[in-house]
């Protein structure tokens, strides 16, 4: 079983978030993308505290530096033939700014992949909003990881702006919809109200109290990036959701169903 995924072989790529998942997302990006043509753009308004030095991806010397910034130097300078790395530190408070870094970056023959790495609502909300009306208006294709997490693990849900085709092994015919966004499939998030870049839970004091959250963190980071390099090499995905346990290490990828569902179906063979 797959999902097939229009994706270029240069990728431009907008990763929302630089601190417990963004972070350790980031370094496996660059790691797994070094040598090829790619961009990475990474968000974060956050300055590295003393709290983050335990469980995120900074060092003693990043203290009161800003997150995006911090890695994209480190990065830039340690991993050979590294992706080009585009720090913004700032908060994405609007839908219209982010928009406008999207558009002025994208380059003729990249593929448009958003990740998100985020700890509020309002985040999730604002980059659903614009990748799911604004770009689709201008038809501009967008491929989307969101990741989430807990003490206990995480989850990483795959979507894009437009259809899909998802195929079963012994099928001739692959059937073709719309995959969930996060707050489509976990409609319980959705009735959250925060603000952006607020929080609804001090994540980094949590971990403290809940050591497992910190290597929930670090798997999401993993998968992030793994996801995104399979979609590149194979133009497929075995699902569109993967669940990680921490206490027993296990992953499971599974194919969620679409959201809404074309009529026909597509001829995968052809």
């Amino acid at each position: 079983m797959s999902l097939k995924i229009p994706i270029n072989k240069k990728l431009n790529i907008h990763l929302v978030g630089a601190g417990g998942t963004g972070g350790y997302a980031l370094a496996c990006l660059a790691r797994l993308l070094a040598g090829g043509d790619h961009t990475i753009h990474v968000y974060d308004g956050d300055l590295v505290e003393t709290k983050n030095l335990k469980r995120q991806n900074f060092l003693v010397e990043d203290l009161d530096l800003n997150k995006a910034d911090v890695l994209c130097k480190r990065l830039s300078k340690g991993i050979f033939g590294c992706p080009k790395l585009i720090p913004h530190s700032e908060y994405l408070t609007g839908k219209e700014d982010f928009l406008a870094e999207i558009l002025t970056s994208l380059e003729p023959g990249e593929s448009l992949v958003i990740l998100l790495a985020v700890d509020n609502i309002a985040t999730r909300r604002m980059v659903n909003e614009m990748a799911m009306n604004d770009l689709l208006s201008m038809g501009i294709p967008a491929l989307l990881l969101d990741s989430g997490n807990d003490n206990q693990g995480g989850q990483i849900l795959l979507y894009a702006n437009a259809p899909l085709v998802y195929k079963e092994p012994l099928e001739k015919t692959g059937k073709q919809g719309m995959l969930p966004t996060m707050l489509q499939y976990f409609p319980e998030l959705d009735k959250i109200k925060d603000d952006n870049p607020g929080l609804v839970m001090n994540c980094a004091d949590n971990a403290e109290s809940e050591p497992q959250a910190m290597m929930a963190n670090v798997r999401n980071g993993e998968l992030l990036a793994l996801i995104t390099n399979r979609m590149l090499e194979t133009g497929s995905a075995p699902g569109n959701l993967w669940r990680s346990d921490i206490l027993t290490g296990n992953t499971r990828c599974m194919f969620t169903g679409f959201y809404k569902s074309e009529e026909k179906e597509e001829d995968t063979n052809g």
